[in-house]
């Protein structure tokens, strides 16, 4: 039986390894060429090109996620308050992202599942856990 800790894990792992791919390849390709995306996709935002989302996405996610992993796998405190953090920066990023490019796709809503589910099943580790809230 799949346990909540090791779902956690899965999603946050799962976020963390697309993450840093994606932000990796908009970084290295900041037309968004390697991501099937076109600079037009931006036009009605205040960034030139995918490069600093990349960076966000990256680091952000894709290392904050890992981060994340670590803390919870390791049943520390900070695991699953930064999983919750990531998971609702993860659902702030995809309104943010939606609202600024005005195109929508089935991934943005995956990924906001995604963060609803990660800041879920972080509060429910955390309660299970009887942590006092430290924020």
């Amino acid at each position: 039986m799949i346990t909540v800790r090791r779902a956690l894990l899965a999603l946050l792992t799962l976020l963390s390894v697309t993450a840093l791919g994606g932000g990796a390849l908009l970084m290295i390709r900041p037309d968004g060429s390697l991501m099937g995306m076109s600079p037009g996709d931006f036009a009605t935002t205040f960034f030139a090109d995918f490069f600093w989302p990349g960076v966000i996405l990256f680091s952000v996610f894709g290392i904050g996620s890992a981060v994340a992993a670590v803390g919870v796998s390791r049943r520390r405190v900070v695991g699953t308050t930064w999983a919750m953090l990531i998971g609702s920066g993860q659902v702030i990023w995809i309104l943010v992202q939606t609202v600024m490019i005005e195109h929508l796709s089935w991934l943005q809503a995956f990924y906001a599942l995604l963060g609803v589910t990660i800041t879920a099943l972080a509060s429910y580790e955390r309660r299970r856990d009887k942590v006092p809230h430290v924020l």
